[in-house]
């Protein structure tokens, strides 16, 4: 019984391999269903399985018989659902067994593993992924407990240390940077110009912040609406910024545009209408989306890119200096968990052990029992609790010496040697 995993993420495939590899939401079920069938098949082939499907990952844990068979089955299984050759797919994976893949999934939950270290959002990726292969009943008592360690090795790795202190992304700092001229953000109104990758994260940032309200606008007004939709925001013309800057106190802009879209005059007229009212402008797009002299007009302050790179570096670096402490928490993290998966191996022994000593006492209680005569019910009861605590006492050293040698390489020839002393027959016990 082995645990086994493959991965494909941002470290070695390509942007539009991970996006043919990409397993959506809507198809975890239908993809999970296949470990559900390879457990009924009962070929100890895979016999649990769990999937993290990302933009940037996508990561497929199982319990295995063996950790070949169980890889080559992980890969085929990816290969029929994405429709890509195996053997252009074994370029891109990365395998895992035993050990490494425990570690790597607690990694992957702290952050290590992320483009950005330490950042928040893979945590409930990992915590989906539990949910999913919990109520497809395509995971068992191994990777769910598996999957609930990471998930609180995660969480350990953000309270214990500072790994996702400091706001580490561009969007995150522009919001940061909001904070700090406003720092109570509850009354301000937000607007977002751009509906693309940066433009989202912004916007969710901002959300999460607790801005009161939130406006999108994009020049393919559609989009725009698909953005807000998600957070209740509201649609401005982007033909008329001028208009929706009159009720703006933050503008987050981030579009694509080869020149800028924000111009002096359109602040200028927006300004004059809230004087008395600052403008924090932070354009995070390349090429900038807003004229610099707009910075010279009276209670506008703008950022860019430069200014919230160097904010970033900082940040990161900052984040970068708790990996070895957070690595070292990984690690005492997987050992224990380790020990948990080895001491399993010794379950049919230690079951086997209660039940030949289970067996001889009850039939040594019955003769004593009969011999001893004509009793009271509180009688009886002391002769057979007296019965069942030697039977305890006596297995409980053998019982905890089994579990400690679970993590030796002698176990299997511990629990043999026991096997043969009892003349234990572990198939009885199944």
């Amino acid at each position: 019984m082995e645990i086994v995993a493959i991965g494909l993420n941002h470290h070695k495939a390509p942007v539009d391999v991970r996006a043919r590899m990409s397993l959506l939401t809507a198809d975890i079920e239908d993809a999970l269903s296949f470990f559900v069938q390879q457990a009924q098949g009962r070929q100890n082939v895979l016999m649990e399985g769990t999937i993290i499907s990302t933009c940037n990952r996508l990561e497929i844990y199982a319990l295995a018989g063996t950790c070949a068979d169980g890889s080559t089955a992980l890969v085929e299984f990816l290969s029929q659902k994405s429709g890509v050759a195996s053997q252009i797919l074994k370029q891109y994976l990365d395998y895992y067994q035993g050990e490494a893949a425990v570690e790597h999934l607690f990694a992957v939950a702290c952050g290590l593993d992320s483009q950005v270290v330490g950042e928040n959002e893979i945590l409930g990726q990992v915590r989906d992924a539990y949910d999913a292969a919990r109520d497809t009943k395509a995971a068992g008592a191994v990777l769910l407990k598996l999957f609930r360690r990471a998930v609180t090795v995660g969480k350990r790795a953000r309270t214990d240390t500072a790994i996702s202190r400091n706001a580490a992304s561009v969007s995150s700092v522009a919001v940061a940077l909001a904070k700090q001229h406003f720092l109570d953000l509850s009354s301000k109104r937000a607007l977002v110009i751009g509906s693309g990758e940066m433009g989202r994260q912004a916007l969710r940032n901002l959300v999460i912040s607790g801005v009161s309200q939130v406006t999108v606008s994009n020049r393919t007004r559609l989009h725009a609406e698909l953005t807000a939709a998600q957070y209740n925001g509201q649609v401005a013309d982007f033909e008329r910024l001028e208009d929706a800057l009159q009720d703006t106190d933050i503008v987050i802009s981030s579009t694509a545009a080869p020149h800028a879209v924000l111009h002096v005059a359109q602040v200028e007229k927006a300004m004059a209408t809230r004087p008395d009212r600052p403008l924090v402008l932070i354009d995070i797009a390349m090429p900038p989306d807003v004229e610099p002299e707009v910075a010279h007009i009276a209670n506008v302050f703008l950022y860019n890119l430069d200014d919230l790179g160097t904010v970033v570096q900082t940040n990161l670096e900052k984040r970068k200096q708790e990996i070895p402490k957070v690595e070292m928490l990984v690690r005492e993290e997987t050992a224990q968990f380790m020990s948990w998966l080895r001491s399993l191996d010794m379950l049919p022994t230690i079951v086997a052990l209660r039940r030949h000593a289970d067996l001889i006492c009850q039939a040594e209680l019955q003769k004593a029992m009969r011999r001893l005569g004509e009793m009271d019910d509180q009688q009886r009861e002391v002769v057979q609790a007296m019965a069942k605590a030697l039977t305890n006492k006596l297995l409980h050293t053998p019982t905890v010496r089994l579990k400690e040698r679970a993590c030796d390489q002698s176990a299997e020839q511990y629990s043999q040697v026991l096997q043969d002393l009892f003349d234990l027959h572990l198939h009885e016990c199944s």
